[in-house]
């Protein structure tokens, strides 16, 4: 009940007796104070029962409120849990899917690349098919391991030899002299020859397929023939091994020119490079249209590829002979043959197996 209301009754009533008995006596008086002290003390406790009450209200509120706040936050706990839990569950799912996806990718991208690999390594073997000369034996020419070649032992036509690409390594020229022939040696990274022989003709000269006059260090085959009076000289001898540059002077070279050699040793480089198909390709079909190849070596200083037990090296020492001047018979042979050299003896040999 609000103090108002009680101040009110109080005042009222002393109006009505005020109105209706006759003026009191002290006696009266007396007892009149005494009962405003009582509506006094009646008001007071009016007072401070509101004020317990306003306090329970007040406290029940408060309690009410923190039980509200803390059945939110608990729910919001829970709600925030289940949350987590389910955004790790998606994630988790997430992830498992990227990782089937992504291993689906690779396993198709690895057998497209193994497919492909496999497809190249056939297109180049195709290109590398050996075959057996009907009548003659092999000898190596050269020194043991690294700088020797597998070449038919047929050499007493030749009377001129061609060594393109020297480095530190005479020992293939001078078997050659050995033989009785005049070896014409050029390579344009050196500043002379490891040792002297009066059959050595060195020239500071580098191999080109085409002749650029930016660069008159490199010269063609042709103007070298040209330029020893070799122009129509036949049943020569050639070795070449200049790091790759084998396939430009092949793809330019008139196959005129190619006829004029009895044997041919190359060591081919960049066979596992597929970027340059193209130009081994020319380069290959060129030298098959009037030269056979009768023996293939692995160089195992480079590496190899494999797919589906077909093996290319990426450096291939090979013998070529003359079409015009050997027979052949197909080959069964399984390379290395005993007569061949490991390149680095620190290494595995890299075994072609039957390459045909």
């Amino acid at each position: 009940m609000p103090y108002l209301s009680v101040k009110w009754g109080r005042v009222m009533i002393k109006t009505l007796l005020s109105k209706i008995l006759p003026m009191p006596s002290r006696t009266s008086h007396e007892k009149f104070d005494l009962m405003n002290a009582r509506f006094d003390t009646l008001q007071d406790s009016v007072k401070a029962l509101e004020k317990h009450i306003a306090g329970n209200i007040e406290g029940n509120i408060e309690g009410l409120n923190n039980d509200v706040a803390r059945r939110i936050t608990d729910a919001n706990r829970d709600i925030n849990r289940q949350l987590d839990d389910s955004s790790h569950l998606l994630l988790t799912e997430i992830q498992q899917f990227q990782g089937m996806w992504q291993e689906n990718v690779l396993s198709q991208k690895e057998a497209a690349t193994h497919y492909y690999m496999y497809d190249y390594i056939k297109r180049m073997r195709n290109l590398l098919q050996v075959m057996d000369v009907c009548d003659g034996e092999y000898c190596r020419i050269g020194r043991d391991y690294d700088g020797g070649y597998t070449m038919l032992n047929d050499f007493a036509k030749c009377r001129i030899a061609y060594s393109i690409g020297i480095c530190d390594d005479v020992s293939w020229d001078k078997d050659m002299a050995n033989l009785g022939m005049d070896v014409y040696m050029y390579d344009h990274t050196i500043e002379g020859l490891p040792e002297s022989n009066d059959k050595f003709h060195w020239f500071k000269i580098g191999l080109a397929g085409i002749y650029r006059e930016t660069a008159p260090m490199l010269k063609t085959l042709p103007m070298l023939l040209e330029e020893n009076g070799h122009s129509q000289t036949n049943n020569m001898v050639l070795k070449m091994d200049i790091e790759g540059a084998e396939w430009e002077v092949l793809a330019n070279i008139d196959e005129a020119i190619l006829k004029q050699f009895s044997q041919i040793a190359f060591e081919f480089h960049g066979l596992n490079n597929l970027a340059q198909e193209s130009i081994v390709t020319a380069a290959l079909q060129k030298l098959n249209s009037v030269h056979q190849l009768v023996h293939v070596h692995g160089n195992n200083w480079e590496g190899y590829k494999m797919a589906d037990g077909l093996v290319l090296p990426d450096a291939l020492e090979c013998t070529y002979l003359n079409k015009a001047q050997y027979n052949f018979k197909p080959s069964n042979k399984f390379f290395p043959l005993a007569i061949d050299q490991i390149n680095n003896p620190w290494k595995p040999e890299i075994v072609l197996g039957k390459w045909s």
